[in-house]
C-alpha cells in the first residue's frame, strides 16, 4: 500500500516544490535594484563580416556599417573566395578609427584572409 500512496503524493510534492521555486524567483526579480545605464561610447565596437564570393555586396555592406557606426572597427573576413571579394572591400575604406588593413596569407580554404 505504501508504494501506491507514494505515487499519489509525489506529483503534489513536485508541484509544491516548483511553486515555491517560482514564487522565490518572482520575489527576487521584483525586488532587484535597477541597473545603471551603460555608455556605448566607452566601448570599442567590432563588426566581423564573414564572406565568401560576396563581390557584389561587400562594398555596400562595409560602407553601410561604417556610415551607421563611424567609430567602430569593421573586419572583412574573406574565406577563400573565387571572385574579387577582397579587392571589392578595399575601395570602401575610409579614414575612421577602424580603417586599418591587415590580412593573413592562408594557403588552405577555411582560414581565409582577415581584413580590417
Amino acid at each position: 500500500m505504501a508504494p501506491h500512496l507514494f505515487l499519489y503524493v509525489f506529483p503534489f510534492l513536485l508541484l509544491g516544490g516548483f511553486l515555491v521555486y517560482w514564487a522565490g524567483s518572482r520575489h527576487a526579480y521584483a525586488r532587484r535594484r535597477p541597473a545603471e545605464q551603460g555608455d556605448a561610447a566607452a566601448w570599442d565596437w567590432h563588426f566581423f563580416v564573414p564572406c565568401r564570393d560576396e563581390e557584389a555586396v561587400i562594398a555596400t555592406t562595409v560602407d553601410r556599417l561604417r556610415g551607421d557606426f563611424p567609430a567602430s572597427y569593421v573586419w572583412v573576413i574573406d574565406d577563400a573566395s573565387d571572385d574579387r571579394t577582397g579587392r571589392s572591400s578595399r575601395p570602401s575604406r575610409r579614414r575612421t578609427p577602424g580603417s586599418g588593413w591587415s590580412h593573413g596569407d592562408a594557403p588552405r580554404p577555411g582560414s581565409g584572409r582577415a581584413r580590417r
